[in-house]
């Protein structure tokens, strides 16, 4: 088992690829098969794909921290990369792992190439929030799926559908809970969050999909009119289990988008 010792926590990763184009991606479980993460090293980039703190092969947490989930996870990204000697990398996260890459950019921009996000702005003010991670008591219904009759596509729900089955017993009684809830709990409207989000200073690719019930793509839209240096890059027939069905295209943008920047 390969694990990265931080000091307080041992984090567990798996690294593909090579080269001095480093990126650091993290999740609370770390997908298998052909993952985003995955074709992001076969695409010429040095990944590392880490479980965030408290969760599977990383060390678990008994207490939540005071600071927060979100920031906690952050710092974690941050010292990984001063302990490998990385001066300056590229960050991504899908969903909650894109929550880390928000604070990550706001806490260390000079330690950041670019940041990528995907299908991961922070959660709409403007309504009552009944999906995704930490809502207490919800049982919401199964995110929304596009209708499609792609074979491909149908594939990788059956191989998401059959890890997911069962993942809740699976788990620890650490691991359910933790709760890490809204990205910037304080803020309360909208305009708060534009606010917050005017504050980045790190090149941002906003990867969304159109039919996500989830990371509404209305704030990726906020997002990119706020964050200088930001792209949107929309895809309408997609929604929240976008980086799933689609690794391919997702690579093809961040490979523009990085040419971009160089």
């Amino acid at each position: 088992m390969t694990t990265m010792n931080l000091g307080d926590v041992n984090l567990y990763y798996e690294e593909y690829g090579s080269g001095d184009d480093v990126v650091l991606s993290a999740q609370m479980e770390l997908a298998q098969g052909q993952s985003y993460q995955r074709l992001l090293g076969e695409a010429g980039f040095h990944v590392y794909y880490i479980q965030l703190r408290g969760f599977g092969k990383s060390t678990h947490v008994r207490e939540a921290p005071v600071g927060g989930w979100y920031p906690m996870w952050a710092e974690d990204m941050y010292q990984f990369a001063q302990r490998l000697g990385v001066p300056r990398f590229t960050y991504t996260g899908i969903s909650h792992g894109a929550g880390v890459g928000w604070n990550l950019a706001l806490l260390h921009a000079e330690a950041l190439r670019a940041f990528i996000s995907v299908v991961g702005g922070p959660h709409d003010r403007s309504q009552p929030r009944t999906r995704g991670i930490g809502i207490e008591g919800a049982s919401p219904p199964p995110m929304f799926e596009v209708p499609t009759t792609d074979p491909l596509r149908l594939q990788r729900r059956a191989a998401r559908a059959e890890m997911q089955r069962g993942r809740w017993e699976r788990l620890s009684a650490e691991e359910r809970a933790i709760s890490p809830g809204k990205l910037f709990p304080e803020l309360e409207t909208n305009a708060e969050v534009a606010e917050r989000l005017s504050q980045v200073r790190v090149p941002t690719l906003l990867l969304y999909a159109a039919q996500d019930d989830i990371s509404p793509a209305e704030m990726g839209l906020l997002a990119a009119k706020c964050v200088a240096r930001s792209k949107l890059v929309l895809y309408q027939d997609y929604s929240h289990s976008l980086a799933s069905e689609a690794p391919e295209r997702l690579i093809q943008e961040v490979l523009v988008f990085k040419g971009e920047l160089t």
